[in-house]
């Protein structure tokens, strides 16, 4: 009738609105991060392009939150990742630089814009620039536990040769984002929102961490840690595979068959002797994961997988 129409048209036209308004705040970060790089060289503004970048992810954030808009925001996460990874041979990252915390505080605004939005495009981006921030700051925390001072970025690797710094850095890495991969979980299964993006990125990471425990890689190899290796990443397929979960199975394949391929390098095998026990492990793997899959689908009643 006449008030289904009115009510779909309402729609259509909020719907419009929210794109173009979307659109506005993306065209206004773009134009006030170009306007910087370009007031700097009509004026010959000296600085480094650090700064400008900086400036550009603060600006989109706050369009973003005041906007209302999730590409702004994304934007912000962008800028603020080429921020990232320019500042690391630049003794910019860490605590005792006001431009780090105010990366984090980029983050927390644009944690906020998603949070208002529920956007899941920004929920992924959140995960990723939390992925690097959240290990410069145990990075920090962990030489001022086993050195009583903080390194710069990365300098641990030359300057602890007992190693014992990077095994606190990883290893509450990857404590930290087990646990969130367990939160994820545990949102998921309360079917609340981002808990199952949040498991499958955790998951990553936490293996991530526990792979890199085992720096450096070196011929005789650590015996124990190869063997935590292997068995997270035997029990990560499982629990992706018989819980459904696609992105935690695919990290345990992943992380498994590098596990192998290390474990190859330790024993100093030939390459031909490598291949043929990497292929070998590869089909054990997918046909291992193919029988819990079934299996899932058997108890959860899909008749199309039966």
């Amino acid at each position: 009738g006449p008030a289904s129409h009115s009510l779909s048209d309402l729609r259509v036209r909020r719907g419009t609105s929210e794109k173009v308004s979307n659109g506005l705040a993306l065209l206004s970060t773009l134009i006030f991060s170009g306007s910087i790089a370009l007031i700097g060289q009509a004026y010959n503004i000296p600085g480094e392009p650090i700064g400008a970048v900086f400036l550009s992810a603060f600006g989109a954030a706050l369009i973003g939150l005041s906007g209302r808009s999730a590409a702004a925001g994304f934007v912000a996460l962008v800028f603020g990742g080429v921020w990232i990874f320019m500042s690391i041979d630049e003794y910019v990252l860490g605590w005792s630089s006001l431009s780090f915390w105010g990366m984090n505080g980029i983050a927390a605004i644009v944690a906020v814009t998603a949070w208002n939005l529920r956007s899941r495009a920004l929920w992924h981006a959140l995960i990723l620039v939390g992925v690097a921030l959240s290990f410069i700051h145990i990075g920090e925390f962990s030489s001022l536990l086993t050195s009583g001072f903080q390194y710069g970025f990365m300098d641990f690797f030359e300057a602890d040769e007992t190693r014992a710094t990077g095994f606190l850095i990883f290893g509450i890495f990857t404590a930290l984002w087990a646990g969130l991969g367990w939160l994820g979980i545990q949102r998921d299964s309360e079917e609340q929102g981002g808990g199952r993006t949040l498991a499958g990125y955790s998951s990553w990471v936490a293996l991530l961490g526990i792979a890199l425990l085992g720096l450096p890689f070196h011929p005789e190899g650590d015996i124990l840690h190869r063997f935590i290796w292997l068995g997270a990443s035997v029990f990560t397929i499982w629990f992706g595979a018989s819980h459904r979960y696609g992105w935690v199975a695919a990290a345990g394949i992943l992380s498994f068959l590098t596990a192998v391929s290390v474990i190859f390098v330790d024993l100093g095998m030939n390459l031909s002797s490598a291949a043929l026990i990497f292929a070998v492990t590869a089909a054990g793997t997918l046909i291992m994961v193919l029988i819990l899959k079934r299996k899932a689908d058997v108890e959860t009643g899909d008749a199309s997988h039966v």
